[in-house]
This record gives structure tokens, sequence and C-alpha cells, in this order.
């Protein structure tokens, strides 16, 4: 009985046939519209292969090759029918939702105790603190038993996101071309969505601070992304558009833990699928770096490391820039710097 792992393989190398590019799963999901997490999981017996998937794979293969995606289709559905990964009660896609659920739970369950840290981006909407009483619940008291947590949004402060929402807003009123009105009138509504974003954020933050004392073993502390900076005396919007610069995409979670021989560094993702679902997965080194992930919060995560805790007012973050070197390294322009949101 041929193995959905195997084909899956065989797949790819034909996707990188067709398309002479490089394959690989990411690649050949975004051409056929298959979740990449999804064949993971599959591929791994976590999940069930579905008739969606099939077809999916099949309406790719059969504009190319419609006698291989016949035959692919068949055999497909043969791995299916023999499955043993079948849910019994549940759709994929709850099982999914409540696979996510537990291994972030178990996750944060691991990382409750001091010295240990988890940051997270926010490009989307957040979901995985307020995803339930329960989970809310055991990230405060992550946070009382000494995990450090840092939660960053990439895309300004409200406040930065609508002055810049009006700055295009009045360019684009100057447009006289009607289709490159469009466009952009599209990008301007754009921003509305970013200024939702930052606002739940802060009300995420504000939650969690809410419940917490001013002196608890652990932290959490929430960085905006500034982009503004001083040239001639002059402050401009910085050179790095919020959206295009940031991206809009799934959430990554970076967590130092520690342990009795040695520190591990791992790196998550916390993905939205079709109705309102989720999958959380462990990411490897081999297709992303770590490092990166982690510098691109910087210089936070640097001092962590050497103080084991959060540069938490203005003053302190100002010391972290100054000791690690990032703004004498590269300059203000090409720095994204982070300041510090307080509830007000």
């Amino acid at each position: 009985m041929e193995k959905f792992s195997s084909i899956l393989e065989e797949i790819i190398q034909k996707y990188g046939e067709i398309e002479t590019s490089v394959a690989t799963v990411a690649a050949f999901a975004e051409k056929s519209g298959v979740s990449p997490a999804q064949l993971s999981r599959i591929k791994m017996n976590k999940t069930s292969l579905t008739d969606n998937v099939i077809n999916k794979i099949y309406e790719y293969f059969s504009n190319k090759d419609k006698e291989y995606a016949d035959n692919l289709k068949q055999r497909l559905a043969a791995i299916k029918k023999n499955s043993s990964a079948t849910v019994k009660t549940k759709t994929d896609f709850e099982e999914t939702e409540n696979s996510a659920t537990e291994s972030y739970s178990n996750l944060i369950k691991k990382l409750s105790q001091e010295g240990n840290l988890l940051m997270l981006e926010y490009r989307d909407f957040p979901v995985t603190f307020a995803l339930s009483p329960k989970i809310m619940e055991l990230s405060v008291n992550a946070i009382k038993s000494g995990l450090c947590v840092a939660l960053f949004q990439p895309f300004g402060s409200r406040e930065d996101l609508y002055e810049r929402h009006n700055f295009l807003a009045r360019r684009s009123s100057k447009i006289k071309d009607p289709n490159l009105f469009e466009i952009a009138d599209r990008i301007v509504n754009s921003y509305d969505y970013l200024i939702r974003l930052a606002g739940k954020v802060n009300r995420l933050y504000k939650a969690i601070r809410d419940q917490l004392e001013p002196q608890e073993k652990g932290q959490i502390v929430l960085y905006e992304a500034v982009y503004k900076y001083q040239k001639e005396n002059k402050e401009i919007l910085g050179a790095l558009p919020s959206i295009a610069a940031g991206g809009i995409s799934s959430k990554m979670l970076y967590a130092e833990i520690s342990g009795s021989e040695q520190n591990q560094t791992k790196v998550y993702e916390w993905t939205s699928i079709p109705n309102d679902n989720f999958l959380f997965m462990e990411r490897g080194n081999t297709t992303i770096n770590f490092n990166a992930v982690k510098m691109q919060f910087s210089p936070i995560p640097t001092y962590w490391e050497k103080y084991k805790k959060l540069p938490d007012t203005p003053t302190k973050l100002n010391e972290a820039y100054a000791e690690f070197g990032f703004l004498k390294l590269f300059g203000e322009e090409e720095t994204v710097k982070w300041k510090i949101w307080t509830s007000k």
C-alpha cells in the first residue's frame, strides 16, 4: 500500500519539472491552493487526507498532464480509503483546531517558569492568548510563574497608522485617473484593517496586564514599530511602508526554553485556515533561520539573554539600543525601532 509521504515527494518532483523552478512543498501548495501545513499533517499521519485536498491536487495537474492527474487521483483516493488517520467524530478542521489549542497550551505550560522567553508578532488579529478563557488563565499564570512575554506589533501605533492613512488619503484624492484612483483607494482602505489590528493587540495586552500585580516574577511587554525618524531637524514618515515592509501573514512565535543541561531555541507558527480554524506547528531550522527570526525583534531578545528581563521602560529600551549597537551599526534610517506601548 502506497504512503502519502512517498506520493508527496513524487508530486513535488513532478511540480519542479513542470514549473522549472525550486520544488518545495510550500511552492506547490501556493500554486495548488492547498495549505502546506495540512500537507505536512497528512504526511505525518496526524490528520486525514480529504476529498478537498485530492481535488485541488488533481486540478493543478489536470491542466498540465491529464493522464498523470487521473492516475494520481486514483492513487490518492486509495490512500484516503485505507488511511489510518481517520477522524471518527470530528471533521478534519475541528480536529486541527483542537490540536492547535492543545499544542499551544502545552507550550505555555512548558514555559511556565523563570528563565524562559516567548516572543510573538502580530501580523493579523490576535487569537492565541484570547482563544479561550482557559488559555488566557494559563497564560496569566505562566507570567506569574516567571515567563517573560514580548508582544510585537510591526505596523506601527494606532496614532501613526491614522496619520499614514490620512496622508495617503489626501494624496489619493488628487489622482485624476479612475483606474489609479481605484488602486490607491484600496491601499488607503487597507489601513482600516491595520488600525483595527493595532487596537485589538492593545486591548489584548491590557486584558492580560490588568490581571497581573506590579511586581510579578515574569513580565509582559508590548512593543510597537516606529516608522518615523529625524532628518535635518524634521520628523518624517519612515521609508518602510507599513504593509509592504511588514507583510500580512501568520504569526511567528520565538521561544527560549531553559533546560537542566542547555537552553533550547524553538520557533513556532500559528496559522489561520478556512472556517475560522487554526494550525499550530513547530518550525524546523532547515527552512527558516532561527537567528533571523530572533534578529527581527532586536535588541529585545539580546537584552533579555543578558539580563533575563525585558526592557520595560523607555529608558531601558534606549539603553538596549545603545548597549547592543544596532543604531550605531546600521543608522537610524535603516533600523526598525520599537517603542513600548502602555495602556492609559
